[in-house]
């Protein structure tokens, strides 16, 4: 296979397969001056991911899981305000605390993962660690916003799922749509899509009091323990 190779006058061969490996400065000449001239514009891309986003703006990503990290969602409860926060947590914690007029208690404890999406193509990544988990809309109101934006995927055979941050961050600022459309791929591209596909949602599309929400978490509970749980606790 040929070799992509350009060159300058008074500036030698350029290589661009070595700059994809290496990194440095690429001379590109300005379009408003006569070939062969010196005159030249520096383009700065230091780093091997920013290169190949460079050159390859279309690039049809195959996403792979990366950076795995095991723990825990932890659920936490004010018994005096009842709001809620969620944090991720390397140890199995149970610890109650006092915080101003709050009395936190730990509602429950969720085996999770936190992870990155890389592409095996262009190399780039996105971060996931504001993503607390996935919800299933069990249809609990009609006239919830998700509901009804879950019935019109079905129409087109995308079944949605909803997306979570951690609270009461999240709440300030959602995980962007652009993350979850890779998140989505990432399913999808495991999916047999002329059946179904996924589409992702973010949680503050619901418009109603997320306590009173009876959506189903996709999380999993009491993998530690030597007893079967009961029953699956409501969350929020």
């Amino acid at each position: 296979m040929a070799r992509n190779r350009t060159d300058h006058e008074g500036y030698g061969s350029l290589d661009f397969s070595d700059l994809l490996e290496y990194g440095c400065e690429v001379p590109l000449c300005n379009k408003e001056h006569l070939p062969g001239r010196k005159i030249l514009t520096i383009v700065r891309l230091p780093v091997r991911h920013q290169l190949r986003e460079y050159f390859m703006p279309d690039c049809h990503h195959t996403w792979t899981m990366v950076n795995i990290q095991y723990g825990f969602t932890v659920f936490e409860r004010c018994s005096h305000c009842q709001s809620v926060r969620t944090y991720f947590s390397e140890q199995d914690t149970w610890d109650n605390y006092q915080e101003g007029d709050c009395t936190y208690t730990i509602v429950e404890n969720a085996q999770t993962i936190r992870f990155d999406l890389k592409c095996s193509r262009c190399q780039q990544t996105v971060s996931f660690a504001d993503l607390l988990g996935l919800m299933y809309c069990t249809s609990c109101f009609d006239d919830c916003t998700i509901e009804r934006i879950q019935q019109e995927y079905l129409k087109k055979r995308e079944f949605t799922l909803v997306a979570f941050g951690y609270m009461p961050e999240a709440l300030k600022t959602p995980i962007a749509d652009s993350k979850l459309s890779v998140l989505a791929d990432y399913f999808n591209q495991r999916r047999d899509t002329t059946r179904s596909r996924v589409k992702i949602v973010p949680f503050t599309q619901i418009n109603k009091k997320i306590s009173l929400c009876r959506g189903e978490f996709i999380h999993d509970v009491g993998m530690l323990s030597l007893e079967a749980p009961s029953e699956r606790k409501e969350l929020f």
